[in-house]
């Protein structure tokens, strides 16, 4: 054992005060099907779930690299952005990133740390879900593509998708247009903004 497990020792779980594997659930049951002591350290003074939260992903964020779904997943817990966030991931198939983006409009590595701080908000779930389905529509007509040329179509999609002059018919012009020179992403979308001209173009 490098590290001792982490333990918290709460009562607004299920309302009993309890101790809870914070941090090394996997060592716990090494130990316990080796049959050996359990080394454990109790973290005191965490009294709600947001605390809790932030515990676990900060332990989990030291000893081992967290994905955006784990902090997500975690939030989940206690915040209604974050259950609303993971909804239109699942619901649209798209990238926790992309989700954050048509939400917030912001990108880039800002708007995940505060993701993973505990501190997303959606404004506004109906806007967002409308620019997650057409991000998902746009998907579903250009063709396959290297993880940075996604990215940076999804980032200048959902510029546009967002605008207010930005209507249902437009969209449905916009991805006619995707549709017939959709040959010529894989050339211009290394960048958000050469992605972003080509769409210009289809408006």
């Amino acid at each position: 054992m490098i590290r001792p497990i982490v333990v918290v020792e709460v009562s607004f779980i299920d309302g009993y005060m309890r101790k809870y594997v914070a941090d090394g659930q996997h060592a716990l049951m090494a130990c316990m099907r080796l049959g050996i002591p359990v080394p454990y350290v109790v973290v005191n003074g965490i009294t709600n779930a947001q605390q809790l939260t932030e515990l676990v992903a900060m332990l989990n964020s030291s000893s081992r690299s967290w994905k955006q779904g784990d902090y997500v997943n975690a939030w989940a817990q206690s915040k209604d952005d974050y259950k609303q966030l993971l909804f239109l991931k699942k619901k649209y198939d798209l990238d926790f990133d992309v989700v954050i983006t048509a939400s917030t409009g912001k990108d880039g590595g800002e708007a995940v740390k505060t993701m993973k701080a505990g501190n997303f908000v959606m404004p506004d779930f109906v806007k967002s879900e409308l620019a997650c389905q057409r991000v998902a529509n746009l998907l579903t007509i250009v063709p396959k593509m290297d993880r940075w040329s996604t990215r940076a179509l999804t980032r200048a999609a959902i510029t546009v998708f967002t605008e207010e002059t930005y209507t249902t018919a437009k969209h449905k012009a916009l991805m006619a247009y995707v549709k017939e020179n959709a040959d010529s992403l894989k050339f211009c979308t290394s960048k958000k903004e050469i992605a972003l001209e080509f769409l210009r173009k289809g408006l």
